[in-house]
């Protein structure tokens, strides 16, 4: 799955966005320049940017990379708090405001409450993000036969 939505920030940046964002609960707005990574320090799917940092080396303006969000992809097994507390700390110095979501397809296990309570995590079950991709997708800005695809998956 976070292939398919690495695509879809690639070749679809208006609909990824309103995607992640309503998916996510995210009002303000993206960062200038965002990116989207798979895999990224043994994170699923995130969402980066440049900072400019204020300072500068040799004259040159010193940026620092940023999370605006990250996904982890939960197939094969449940999420765990203990790997998602870790991954929080990735970007810990430059990840304010920056969304957390797991994604799973089962809609409850023994840790979803913990997590829920004690990490930045928010879980999402694929139905939601089947249901909000669908509508999302409907703007006419995808080509017909990626729609096809996505219509599909959505079933």
């Amino acid at each position: 799955m976070c292939f398919f939505l690495y695509w879809l920030g690639i070749n679809y940046r208006q609909v990824f966005e309103q995607l992640m964002s309503r998916m996510l609960g995210i009002s303000r707005a993206w960062p200038q320049g965002w990116t989207v990574k798979r895999e990224y320090y043994h994170l699923d799917l995130c969402v980066t940017y440049s900072k400019d940092t204020g300072k500068t080396h040799k004259g040159c303006p010193v940026v620092r990379e940023c999370a605006f969000l990250i996904v982890e992809n939960k197939l094969k097994s449940l999420p765990n708090i203990l790997q998602l507390k870790r991954y929080e700390q990735v970007f810990l110095k430059s990840n304010i405001g920056c969304s957390y979501s797991v994604l799973t397809l089962v809609k409850e296990f023994p840790d979803r409450k913990n997590i829920v309570e004690n990490t930045r995590w928010q879980v999402h079950h694929y139905d939601e993000l089947a249901l909000l991709l669908e509508e999302c997708s409907k703007n006419g800005v995808i080509r017909k036969e990626h729609q096809f695809y996505i219509s599909d998956y959505c079933r």
